[in-house]
């Protein structure tokens, strides 16, 4: 009976380990996971945050017969990989320098 209740206690503690191990490997997992999208939302601000971009931006605003601005800030958007930019800055240009068919 004793050897019963001993290897029940053995048992326990090993359930109980294997527990927390399965529990801390969740917790490093859910933290890779939220470390590397906290990378991908850096890069997106990095992305945001160039000078260039901002200063072609501002100009194709106050001046946007400037075709010139348009395509240097195109290439700058595709450069960058920041797509949802990309695709104005493209339409913004199309209302004002359409294509000819």
């Amino acid at each position: 009976m004793a050897d019963n209740s001993k290897m029940e206690v053995e048992e326990d503690a090993r359930e109980t380990t294997e527990d927390q191990d399965i529990e801390e490997n969740m917790d490093e997992a859910v933290n890779k996971e939220d470390g590397s999208s906290d990378s991908e939302d850096s890069d997106d601000n990095e992305a945001v945050h160039d000078p260039r971009i901002q200063q072609l931006e501002l100009q194709v605003a106050s001046n946007p017969y400037h075709y010139d601005s348009h395509v240097e800030l195109v290439k700058l958007l595709r450069e960058s990989g920041d797509l949802d930019r990309l695709r104005d800055a493209r339409e913004g240009m199309n209302k004002i320098f359409p294509l000819t068919e």
